[in-house]
């Protein structure tokens, strides 16, 4: 789910000055996350992200603890793809590294709070198929 232009426009309003990621571009993003604080040791990171639907991933070396701010939110998890849907206020157990995982917004993007131990680093966010195979780097 592609994340509506007046969402970005307002997202980008809130955090006017911080480091913005938009997955997978700027042009098209179905995923924004924008880093709010990282420790200068890189030993955790927090963030907020916008949420349409995010790809399917693995950390190497980062767990993450989400809670959703705003919406509703699908996580899928693993290699069986388990389905787990969370609402506003809603914390979520940590996923852990080597875990499969992707979001989807349901019926509107979500926003959530994302807490990385370590900090979160776009090098540590690799793409997967569903069953957690890495995608073929892109040409």
């Amino acid at each position: 789910m592609e994340i509506p232009q007046e969402m970005i426009a307002a997202f980008e309003r809130r955090n006017t000055g911080k480091k913005i990621f938009y997955l997978p571009n700027r042009e098209h993003p179905e995923e924004i996350v924008c880093e709010l604080e990282k420790d200068p040791d890189g030993r955790w990171s927090t963030a907020v992200a916008l949420i349409g639907k995010s790809k399917a991933h693995v950390h190497m070396h980062t767990r993450e603890i989400y809670c959703v701010i705003n919406g509703e939110l699908d996580i899928y998890q693993g290699k069986s793809g388990a389905a787990y849907r969370y609402k506003a206020g809603d914390g979520i157990n940590q996923i852990v590294p080597f875990t499969p995982h992707w979001a989807e917004g349901v019926g509107a993007p979500a926003e959530v709070l994302v807490v990385a131990l370590p900090a979160w680093t776009p090098e540590d966010h690799i793409l997967v198929d569903e069953q957690g195979a890495p995608l073929p780097a892109a040409h």
